[in-house]
């Protein structure tokens, strides 16, 4: 390994014969022993999934019955009940039949369902089959579990738009997966600025006038999440410094999900996470990552980005609700953000460390009017960027809590 050294090399001679230099290791070696070691890894499991060709234990789960419904729903509900084997199982026999109902769809969507199920060697076995930009990114993913951030990088990059992220959810995703590729890396800066650049590739492909209406509030969803996570990413959340105690906290970007957060001796002894429409294990696993790591910053459950994130951002939020926690500076801070029409412009006033209010300077809004002031007054009585988006206009609702996020982010915590 190769070291850093802080001073000449003529001047640490004597210090480093008496060997009492404390040398560490830069940045940049860190992640590439980091590539070593996961190449190894990666070699061993990718060997064991070709010797094996299908992943053990398909053969004595129950087919289950798709006389009543398409294969896709079938498998989506399978992996939304925690049953990944039994959507694997169908998937391979519909596969095997060579033609059929569904068989397109369980060849195509093959790889992400060996993802979503754990099974992350066969998965890129598969993925590596296809070059179409969802695979691609889903491959990088997988890679990142080996920490292969090279070859994750160049598949992203093949993927992202060279002069912008466009309008469409292809650049989107593969602009996500780069942030949590330099999460992961440990450069937060990058992360931030990958997650900033998502936010604006989905919120685009939201208000384009192509998207399918039934897509355009999934978009926004996540373009929330995106500006979540930016703010994690660089936030310094952390359970020292809050009582003990027990804190709540719910989201909903794509779907609901609630956590609860139990703080203990000045660490995150238990979180609890919920939600209704979401597999009960990743939930867990997630949960249990940041019990174990005390900082809701971990790394995302195999084929589950959106919910591991969306518990990820809510424990960051619960623990920067909790008394005692880092408040805002005081001042008045002008935030923006893209609304249904155009930008929307808001000053957010803080004043003793509270969000005192919420002001629209700038909109043009045509939809429902009633987001316009309904939402920010929900953000000064909950003292939270997030709050419930005003029904019938959902996109502005969006659009105004991302415009007071954007406030928020200059007022240094004190």
């Amino acid at each position: 390994m190769k070291y850093t050294l802080q001073k000449p090399f003529f001047v640490l001679l004597p210090v480093l014969a008496l060997g009492l230099l404390p040398v560490r290791p830069s940045h940049a070696s860190t992640v590439r022993e980091r590539e070593k070691a996961g190449k190894v890894r990666l070699d061993r499991d990718l060997a064991e999934a070709r010797r094996l060709a299908r992943p053990p234990g398909l053969a004595g789960t129950p087919l289950p019955d798709t006389s009543a419904d398409p294969v896709d729903s079938v498998v989506q509900r399978l992996l939304q009940q925690g049953r990944p084997l039994q959507a694997l199982r169908l998937q391979y026999e519909i596969i095997d039949r060579g033609a059929g109902d569904g068989w397109r769809w369980a060849a195509d969507h093959l790889g992400r369902t060996l993802w979503q199920a754990g099974l992350t060697p066969y998965a890129i076995i598969e993925l590596q089959k296809r070059s179409d930009p969802t695979s691609r990114v889903q491959l990088a993913r997988c890679l990142l579990e080996y920490d292969q951030f090279a070859e994750a990088s160049r598949l992203l990059d093949s993927v992202i738009p060279q002069e912008n992220p466009g309008e469409t959810s292809d650049a989107g995703g593969a602009l996500w997966a780069m942030a949590d590729l330099h999460r992961r890396a440990g450069d937060a800066a990058s992360a931030a600025a990958f997650y900033r650049r998502a936010h604006r590739a989905y919120d685009a492909a939201a208000r384009h006038s192509e998207t399918p209406e039934a897509a355009r509030t999934g978009y926004s969803g996540v373009a929330t999440l995106m500006n979540g996570m930016e703010e994690l990413s660089t936030a310094a959340s952390s359970s020292r410094a809050c009582p003990d105690g027990a804190y709540s906290m719910a989201v909903d970007f794509v779907g609901p999900i609630s956590v609860k957060v139990t703080v203990s001796g000045g660490r995150i002894t238990r979180v609890q996470a919920s939600g209704p429409n979401e597999p009960p294990s990743p939930l867990e696993i997630v949960s249990e990552r940041i019990v174990r790591a005390d900082s809701p910053s971990v790394d995302p459950v195999t084929g589950f980005p959106l919910t591991s994130e969306a518990v990820m951002y809510a424990v960051h939020r619960a623990l920067a609700r909790a008394p005692g926690a880092p408040a805002y500076a005081d001042g008045a801070y002008l935030g923006r953000a893209g609304g249904y029409v155009r930008d929307i412009v808001v000053r957010v006033t803080v004043a003793g460390g509270r969000i005192a209010s919420v002001r629209i300077v700038s909109e043009r809004e045509d939809r429902p009017r009633t987001a316009l002031t309904r939402v920010p007054a929900s953000i000064v009585h909950k003292q939270l960027p997030d709050v419930d988006a005003v029904a019938g206009a959902t996109v502005t609702s969006c659009a105004v809590m991302e415009a007071v996020k954007d406030a928020l982010s200059k007022a240094r915590p004190r």
